[in-house]
């Protein structure tokens, strides 16, 4: 019979690729690890791991437990979750955002909860989508919201995902400048051949390569001349006519004379929100009850 402890450290190990890795974040010893996934070898009766320089990667026999071994976790874990707390939540819920969500959709969840489900302790970790499913992965968030574009979705099949909704971008020019122009209209990419465009510092490579398909799209290549970590910042750069920005609509500074918002047309020019939550996970009833309040929140303040 396989101890279901054994497969836990073979799926981290599937994850972390190293001994030492799986160790310091079990907290077992790295020979008691190597001693385990041993055991386990010969439980299965097969290979599962080789040598790959320091690192041990699986065989496909490996990798094919490590598919079931998710299953089936995740039904252990769904399992004795619905045992726990029943209509009264009781826990702590770690939840993990970008931050143009965070405070139209995140905190009035939070908000509303505090009321609705006073046992439910929510925290709230600011973090960019990628960082977001490392984090996931490791057991350090519950929850988490997340984002991709039309031209570049992205994909994570080990976590079960809902769509949040979806939000249109625009680029931002100064106010009053020839890129401004009401005449050119929403379809006329040309107009930012000549420009600098100013980008996100914390943004993935998905980022550079919407800047980059869009502006194709008019036959040239954007310049990037300025990575800056917050788009309130890259907007006052914009109003002080260091640039033009491709921003999202929750990300928008819709007070700001100095600054024009030029729609950006098109399906591949959409930015779509998921939460996410690791299998098994979404059935503690805390996290259940957040990701209801989520999945109310966040829509409407898209609409």
């Amino acid at each position: 019979m396989v101890e279901l402890h054994r497969l836990r450290l073979l799926v981290e190990l599937c994850h972390r690729h190293t001994m030492a890795a799986v160790a310091a974040a079990t907290g077992y010893s790295t020979s008691a690890v190597s001693h385990q996934l041993a055991v386990l070898e010969r439980e299965a009766g097969t290979t599962l791991l080789e040598r790959d320089g320091r690192r041990v990667r699986l065989t496909p026999a490996g990798q094919r437990l490590v598919d079931r071994a998710d299953l089936i976790l995740a039904a252990v874990e769904a399992a004795r979750l619905e045992l726990r707390d029943g209509d009264n939540p009781v826990g702590v819920v770690r939840v993990g955002s970008f931050q143009s969500v965070l405070l139209p959709g995140v905190v009035p969840a939070v908000h509303r909860l505090a009321d609705a489900a006073p046992g439910v302790e929510v925290q709230l970790h600011e973090a960019e989508p990628h960082e977001v499913a490392i984090m996931l992965h490791e057991d350090r968030l519950d929850l988490g919201l997340v984002f991709d574009y039309g031209v570049r979705p992205r994909y994570q099949p080990d976590l079960d995902t809902r769509l949040l909704g979806t939000e249109t971008m625009s680029v931002v020019v100064p106010s009053g400048s020839p890129l401004a122009d009401p005449m050119h209209g929403t379809a006329d990419i040309r107009r930012f051949a000549e420009v600098g465009w100013i980008m996100d510092s914390r943004a993935s490579e998905h980022e550079e390569e919407l800047i980059r398909w869009y502006c194709g799209q008019a036959g040239f290549q954007p310049r990037l001349v300025h990575r800056i970590d917050s788009l309130r910042l890259v907007q006052e750069l914009v109003a002080h006519g260091q640039g033009v920005a491709l921003i999202p609509r929750l990300g928008l500074r819709r007070d700001d004379p100095r600054i024009t918002h030029i729609p950006a047309t098109g399906d591949a020019l959409t930015r779509r929100m998921f939460l996410q939550v690791r299998p098994g996970r979404g059935q503690w009833p805390p996290v259940r009850r957040v990701a209801d309040e989520l999945l109310l929140t966040v829509p409407e303040c898209l609409a």
